[in-house]
């Protein structure tokens, strides 16, 4: 007796009449002055020491010192350079 093979068939997919499309969302700015950010190593050229330098006195346990200010993007560091001044001219304490 020979074998019988089935074919599953599928109906077709509801495909709706008319898409709604949300308006696109406005563009929000980080920040509201134009200062760019900065990254490790253009914080290190400016201050004429190395980019490691710079990381290790971004950490928290910066021997005794409050670590440099920067903006965290997952792995990623970020300076702006007035944060950084105002911590270089309070000796490595974080201006209020």
């Amino acid at each position: 007796m020979p074998v019988k093979r089935r074919t599953l068939q599928l109906a077709p997919a509801a495909v709706p009449a008319t898409v709604i499309s949300a308006p696109p969302m406005p563009l929000v700015p980080i920040s509201s002055s134009p200062e760019p950010i900065l990254t490790g190593e253009q914080v290190a050229k400016l201050l004429q020491v190395k980019p490691s330098t710079i990381y290790e006195f971004t950490r928290r346990r910066a021997n005794g010192r409050d670590p440099m200010p920067c903006l965290r993007a997952g792995k990623f560091l970020r300076f702006k350079w007035s944060a950084i001044e105002k911590w270089l001219e309070a000796g490595g304490k974080r201006a209020a």
